[in-house]
């Protein structure tokens, strides 16, 4: 008799924001973080759960502009693949408030981890079948997660690497110093989701991520496939400097 599995689920959705462009050097008190309208709930694939399995992983990052609109989302990393789709079926429907700055909307990242979990009764499994069923959830090699530089084959080469357009006037302002941009390089090379995580001065911030943006690079590859990376990059911005 093939075994019946009985259960009851439930998603445990846990979120993490990351700052972008000028947010990050406002006071804590000057900043409202972006809020979450769960209106729908992730579900759990029915095809693992026929399967027996009972856990699961997936990681989302998206970009909400001022308006609240989801204006770009992507996939940092996943248990099984089925997972993920559920997040983003869920993320898909939920609506966003801004984040705000000093009262002023402003554009954001955000990056959700989900946790998929189902309780209940498994008839039929013993222990042994209980824990492979458990390692398979966890560490199934059908997973996948961003992966840092220092885990790839080697650093990826830019093939395209456009500066950003700080200008004289800037400089003359004594606008000068340091931006810090994370960033995403897709399995194609293409950079994803550049955002500001520290900048000396607002102006300097949008110009280093928008300069990131048009960045294009070789296919990160570990072990010999492509694989989603990320990655940052500091930027130094003084006056006749290029």
């Amino acid at each position: 008799m093939n075994p019946q599995t009985f259960l009851r689920c439930f998603v445990l959705c846990s979120v993490t924001v990351v700052l972008t462009r000028a947010q990050s050097w406002a006071p804590p008190a000057q900043r409202q973080s972006i809020k979450i309208h769960q209106t729908v709930t992730p579900r759990f694939p029915e095809d693992e759960m026929l399967r027996g399995v009972t856990m699961g992983r997936a990681r989302i990052a998206l970009s909400i502009d001022h308006t609240g609109s989801l204006k770009e989302w992507l996939v940092v990393g996943y248990t099984k693949p089925a997972f993920a789709a559920a997040a983003v079926a869920a993320v898909r429907q939920w609506t966003f408030e801004p984040m705000r700055v000093r009262g002023e909307a402003v554009s954001a990242r955000c990056e959700l981890n989900f946790d998929f979990q189902a309780t209940g009764v498994i008839v039929s499994l013993d222990a042994t079948s209980t824990v492979s069923r458990y390692i398979d959830a966890v560490f199934s090699p059908e997973g996948r997660w961003a992966c840092a530089l220092e885990e790839l084959d080697r650093v990826p080469a830019r093939l395209v690497a456009t500066p950003p357009g700080y200008s004289q006037s800037l400089g003359d302002r004594g606008i000068k110093g340091r931006a810090l941009i994370e960033f995403f390089i897709g399995e194609d090379g293409t950079v994803r989701l550049p955002t500001v995580i520290t900048a000396d001065h607002e102006e300097l911030g949008v110009l280093a991520a928008a300069a990131v943006q048009t960045w294009k690079f070789e296919p990160p590859l570990r072990h010999g496939r492509p694989v989603l990376a990320r990655a940052r990059q500091v930027f130094n911005f003084e006056p006749g400097s290029s």
